[in-house]
This record gives structure tokens, sequence and C-alpha cells, in this order.
């Protein structure tokens, strides 16, 4: 007997008004990108129609955004709150779902409007690790194509710096579980970079000192994470590790400490240059 899964949603109902101008657009949605197409380092928008493709194909039916029922929104919202589901098939059309609602909350003017819709991907991406885990591509291209490009608006309401460190720090773990190490270090650097460039008051996306020590040691521990890795990367991982400054991260000294001893291995070794 499979056992039956039931999810819960945390969906806030602050976004019900404008979830219900969307419920009544285009319900439908289709794919020009075939997921076994589709390369890691495509676009963000690329990732997206491979996501609602793919889902389409392993649900078996339509990826449609969610119809008004006749009881109202908020009954809807409350189905969906105690929908169970018993099959993989009804879990990826339930995600599918999720996703085009996301999609469709980040299209609107308003900045709390798309903050909800990052915290519907984000929850989304939670439903899909907890019960399609061995779906790994399909998380990988959720963080890439639905809260990556977005990130910017967990400082909306709630969503405060942990709670978008969380997200970085799943989104390069599901990169590194999938495999795609490239992905995984584009984004590592991509972080470095907005870490690193003076502060700013603008609305774009800044990290906090936790967030960019945590990019240094990630990075750095993937940089020195093959046997065979050159000088030049061993010694730019370095460089990273004793650039953290936030005590949290003292875990990523032991790395250092590895990674100093190869480095004089490396230049007592006869074969070194």
């Amino acid at each position: 007997m499979r056992r039956r899964i039931a999810h819960k949603q945390r969906v806030s109902y602050f976004f019900v008004g404008a979830l219900f101008l969307l419920v009544c657009a285009s319900p439908s949605w289709s794919a020009p990108v075939a997921p076994s197409k589709l390369s890691a380092a495509q676009s963000p928008q690329n990732a997206r129609e491979a996501v609602l493709a793919h889902i389409a194909k392993e649900s078996g039916v339509p990826v449609l955004l969610p119809e008004h029922p006749s009881q109202g929104l908020r009954g809807w919202l409350s189905e969906r709150q105690s929908r169970t589901l018993t099959t993989k098939e009804a879990q990826y059309q339930f995600l599918g779902e999720q996703l085009l609602v996301a999609q469709a909350l980040f299209q609107q003017k308003t900045t709390s409007e798309r903050g909800q819709g990052l915290l519907v991907a984000g929850e989304s991406a939670s439903f899909a690790a907890a019960h399609l885990r061995s779906d790994r591509w399909l998380l990988a291209r959720i963080y890439q194509g639905f809260i990556l490009p977005y990130i910017s608006l967990a400082h909306i309401q709630r969503w405060r710096d942990p709670s978008r460190q969380r997200l970085i720090e799943a989104a390069v773990g599901a990169f590194e579980r999938a495999e795609e190490f490239d992905v995984q270090q584009r984004v590592l650097e991509w972080l470095l970079e907005i870490g690193e460039r003076p502060p700013s008051k603008s609305t774009d996306l800044q990290i906090d000192l936790n967030t960019l020590d945590w990019t240094r040691g990630t990075l750095a521990s993937l940089l020195a994470k093959s046997s065979e890795a050159s000088r030049a990367d061993l010694e730019r991982a370095l460089a990273l590790l004793r650039a953290i400054q936030s005590p949290d991260m003292k875990g990523f000294k032991r790395l250092q400490d590895r990674i100093e001893k190869r480095l004089a291995a490396n230049a007592t070794s006869p074969s070194s240059p």
C-alpha cells in the first residue's frame, strides 16, 4: 500500500486578492523546451519552461493554473491545504500548480505580491525535496528558474537575511546533489561578487557577512575538492578562507589547514615547478 502523503501549505491569505485575478486568467501553459534538450547552463526562463514540461510529462496531464472554485478563492486555498496526494502523478501535478501560481505572482506590479511568489516557490522546492527527492534534476531547475532569479525579494516583509541565506544554501546544495558543479560554481561566484561590492542603499540583492563568508568557504571547498586541483585553485581557495571574518564560520578552519598542508607538500615535491 502506498504511503499517503498530506501536504499542508503555509501559504498566506495575504495574496488572495491577487491570486483571484491570476486564476481567472489564461489557465493553461505549453512549454516549447523539452528537459532532455536543456543544458544546465541555459537561462532561468528556459529552466522554468523545462520544469513545467517535465512535470507535465511525469504527471501525464497538462500543467494548468488552478481554476477558481464555486465556493470562492478562500475555499480553494483551504482545499489545497488539506489535499492528500497518494501517487507520484498527483504530486507532480500539485507541484506544477504551485509553480504556476508562483510564476504568475512574480509578474505582478507590487513587491509584496512578488514576495509572495518567492514564498510559494520556496514551498514548492521544499515539497519537491520531501516528496520527489529522487528527481534531483527537477529540484535544481526549480532553484535555477523560480528562486535564485527572485532572491532579492527575500527582504520583503517577513523574509529576512537568515531565510535568504537558507534559500541560497539550499540552492547550492541542490546543484551539488544533482552533480551540476559548474552551475554550483557560477552561483557561488555570483554571490561572491555581490557580497564583495561596496555597500549600497539600492534595493538590489545584498547579502550579509555570514552569507558572504559561507559563500567564500563553500567556493573554496569546491575549488579544492579534487585531488588533482591545480596550485592556482588551491591558492585561490586559501585566499578565500583567509578572508572569512564571521565567528560563525569557524568550521572552515579545518579546510584551511588541509589546503595549507597540500600547498606545502606540493612546494617540497620533486615534481613541483
